[in-house]
């Protein structure tokens, strides 16, 4: 993305990086909000959400940019995630609503594009595919996707539950029959979280398997909640996991990243016991409510499990996706 194809006094950069995160976060932040409440009249992004982008070790530090205006105001930002694993280029494109036109996402999304072919030609992949998203009612965006080359793949739901929901028990509940909690602090507790958590999802959509070093790497870069990592073990088995972060914190709520039960021991209450514990766990520590995301096309259905203990949707998230070729 270049500033000779801006608007006079618009200047393209890379962030300025920090120990503990970017100079401009507060920017970044208020850019944000600004795009959030254009379309679904609220804030939805966080500061500690938005510092994550920045400081995972699969940001693109080079080719994630920022655009300032004549005054100096950051009034976009284009955000490059490189997955190598996986195979896939990981994008958003943000402009101030005031200023935002299709020439200037088309820019902006050029500039994935051809991330995203960098990306694939320095990991001499024989595929590639870039990804981003959108909320479903951004009409904008989605025409801006459609534009430039990406069909839509898939459906999320966010979901979550109020703190002072009647669904919320007032105590944890007992656990059921036969099965135990251990809490993961130590790095062997840790490295069954990780076994536990990739077999579990082994056959949803997308997914990656990841080794240990990776894994972590990317789990501890949202914010993981102290003591907030569960294993159940039934029978002295290790059977699910509940991963909790603190990337919604500064917004007043918990959440649930990572819940999943391998499939031998799925239909026993594991996932609802871990949820509810959840929400207790939130309540106690004075969030105002606990949320989590879902592909609408579970493979486990587990949209209808977060229904039963009182979860609502409360925004819908559309991934798109175009190949590199």
């Amino acid at each position: 993305m270049t500033a000779s194809a801006l608007p006079d006094g618009f200047v393209v950069r890379t962030p300025t990086y920090t120990d503990d995160g970017i100079a401009e976060l507060d920017a970044v932040v208020a850019l944000l909000a600004a795009c959030d409440i254009a379309v679904v009249g609220e804030a939805d992004t966080g500061r500690d959400e938005t510092l994550s982008m920045f400081t995972s070790s699969s940001n693109d530090r080079e080719r994630t940019v920022l655009v300032e205006d004549a005054d100096g105001r950051v009034v976009g930002l284009v955000w490059v995630e490189l997955d190598a694993t996986a195979g896939d280029t990981w994008c958003d494109v943000y402009l101030d609503p005031a200023l935002a036109t299709a020439a200037l996402y088309d820019l902006g999304f050029a500039h994935v594009v051809a991330a995203a072919s960098a990306h694939r030609a320095s990991t001499g992949a024989a595929s590639w595919e870039v990804w981003t998203g959108c909320f479903a009612q951004d009409s904008t965006l989605q025409e801006t996707f459609l534009r430039k080359g990406f069909g839509q793949r898939r459906r999320f739901w966010r979901m979550r539950i109020e703190s002072d929901s009647p669904a919320v028990p007032a105590v944890v509940p007992d656990l059921p029959d036969g099965v135990t909690l251990v809490v993961a602090r130590t790095e062997e507790q840790k490295r069954r979280v990780h076994v536990v958590h990739t077999e579990a999802f082994r056959d949803h959509w997308m997914a990656t398997e990841r080794p240990w070093d990776e894994w972590i790497e990317q789990v501890e870069s949202h914010h993981p909640s102290p003591d907030g990592w569960w294993l159940l073990q039934v029978d002295g088995v290790d059977a699910a996991v509940c991963m909790l972060d603190e990337s919604r914190a500064d917004q007043g709520g918990g959440y649930v990243g990572v819940l999943g039960v391998l499939r031998e021991f799925r239909g026993r209450g594991l996932a609802k016991h871990l949820l509810q514990r959840a929400f207790v766990r939130s309540r106690d520590e004075g969030r105002a409510w606990t949320a989590l995301s879902v592909d609408s096309d579970s493979p486990t259905g587990a949209q209808h499990l977060y229904e039963s203990v009182g979860m609502t949707s409360y925004r819908i998230i559309d991934a798109f996706s175009r190949p590199i070729t």
